[in-house]
């Protein structure tokens, strides 16, 4: 078992490192074009270097902001051509979602992440999905508009140092990311779009699980607690199918729902089953996993030792950036309360909390979350 996952590890770091080779050279390619453009034009007495200098820092930055939003829109455009409902459009911590029919802007962020397109899914027919298009269309409009920004510029050779230059500038940027995006790896945190891609095409019950997490998507930005929504969307992973990151990511909903049901007992046997180094959970749902299973043990036998060996390095990292999410504010204030005993830090963490649950796009999520910090209050 684990030599086979070793290889299979050692493959996927491969992959991973010629990903990163060739967006490099690419990268390398372009800037050192446009680093020889420039000095001509310097040389030239064409420009100012100063000025050319802080204009394409700002077009390097302004690409950055602008591919995300083109990346997202792709998403967006072929989701909806694919039968896909809009659901929510995330770019950065801001986030444009569909709550009970009504559009409202609120505040989410999510680590590893620049934006997110979710959509609610299509009626399945004969038990099938169209997934490829709606996954892979951040990847093709980007890559469009890139190659478009190129052409503009091997063509039309605009006689503007600043100009051809921040064409160039673009167009690689968009090519590098949509390389990214589309090769299938992995950045630790997240499986990208070519990842998903390869997963649903694997697996039905990857399909499915995809399908479940739209639709639970959906249903909480309509105010529908993870309790209240039909029990066979949460299947509980086994087997072969813990490999697979989406049907795991069925299992941390699966995980969450038990939370809302206040079952924790069962809550933190299916954590260690999707923590395991064996299982395919990506790391992001790992680390969340992690913080719920540290509440368990605030809450239940609260052994410090326990509790401070789940509060290693990596995760106190991830609770640092993810630290405007319910969850971990909660696990925080639990932390505060009942293993430092510091009421006065955990008071500031409760305000906190308060002021989040106004702006947090999930107000079914905020429901469940306020319990579980009124059930640390209680046991403190």
């Amino acid at each position: 078992m684990k030599n086979g996952k070793s290889k299979k590890e050692k493959g996927k770091k491969i992959v991973f490192n010629a990903a990163l080779i060739l967006c490099f050279f690419i990268g390398a390619y372009a800037g050192g074009y446009v680093c020889g453009n420039i000095l001509a034009a310097v040389d030239n007495g064409e420009v100012n270097t100063g000025v050319l200098l802080i204009g394409l820092l700002a077009v390097i930055y302004l690409s950055t902001f602008l591919h995300i939003i083109i990346h997202e829109s792709g998403h967006l455009v072929f989701g909806l051509a694919t039968g896909y409902r809009f659901s929510s459009f995330r770019i950065s911590g801001l986030m444009l979602a569909k709550i009970n029919g009504k559009l409202c802007l609120k505040r989410h962020r999510v680590a590893g992440t620049g934006g997110q397109c979710l959509m609610a899914p299509p009626e399945t027919e004969n038990g099938k999905i169209p997934y490829v298009m709606y996954n892979l269309g951040g990847v093709l409009l980007d890559m469009a508009v890139s190659l478009i920004c190129l052409a503009v510029y091997l063509f039309a050779r605009p006689e503007s140092v600043f100009l051809s230059s921040s064409l160039l500038v673009f167009a690689d940027f968009g090519i590098v990311l949509s390389l990214v995006n589309g090769i299938p790896i992995s950045n630790g945190l997240m499986i990208n779009d070519g990842g998903n891609i390869v997963q649903l095409s694997k697996s039905e019950k990857a399909r499915k699980s995809f399908w479940y997490q739209l639709e639970i998507y959906s249903e909480l930005s309509n105010g529908v607690r993870l309790k209240d929504m039909p029990e066979e969307w949460f299947p509980i992973p086994e087997g072969e199918d813990l490999k697979n990151g989406l049907v795991c990511a069925t299992g941390v909903f699966a995980c969450n729902r038990l939370f809302d049901e206040k079952n924790f007992d069962a809550a933190r046997e299916l954590i260690d089953k999707l923590t395991d180094e064996n299982a395919g959970t990506i790391g992001i749902h790992k680390n969340q996993l992690v913080c719920d299973k540290i509440f368990c043990e605030l809450i239940g036998d609260n052994n410090s030792e326990v509790i401070n060996e789940l509060l290693d390095k990596p995760q106190k990292s991830f609770m640092k950036s993810m630290k405007d999410n319910p969850s971990v504010i909660r696990t925080n204030y639990a932390l505060a309360l009942l293993h430092e005993k510091d009421t006065e830090k955990a008071e500031k963490i409760k305000k906190k909390f308060d002021k989040r649950e106004k702006t947090y796009a999930f107000a079914a999520d905020m429901q469940s979350e306020r319990e579980l910090v009124e059930i640390a209050m209680q046991k403190a």
